[in-house]
């Protein structure tokens, strides 16, 4: 038999084993601001990387997402410190998240 001959036989990955390779997972991150301070309203702007396609605001950290939308404003019912969380994530397999205080005045 000569070397060429031989055959090394190698399956191919599947699609979502590709896919999985291929995407970077997200890193969440915000900044906020203060629209309007009588009605304790803050606007959200996601500065995440890794190209987020989903986003999971909890305004109050309580456990429930209160929107869906990439850059929301929200008001708090008063003055005071609130915990924020964003989750974010993407066709990767990993989601990232972060909590801010934010002081609302």
């Amino acid at each position: 038999m000569c070397s060429s001959d031989l055959f090394l036989l190698i399956p191919p990955l599947p699609n979502d084993c590709l896919n999985q390779q291929q995407t970077t997972p997200p890193t969440a991150n915000f900044t906020f601001f203060v629209v309007d301070a009588a009605t304790h309203r803050i606007q959200f702007q996601d500065t995440s990387s890794g190209t987020p396609t989903s986003w999971q605001w909890d305004f109050t950290n309580d456990g429930t997402v209160d929107t869906s939308t990439q850059n929301p404003q929200f008001s708090f019912p008063a003055t005071g410190t609130y915990a924020v969380r964003l989750k974010v994530s993407n066709a990767s397999p990993t989601p990232s998240e972060v909590v801010k205080m934010v002081n609302v005045p």
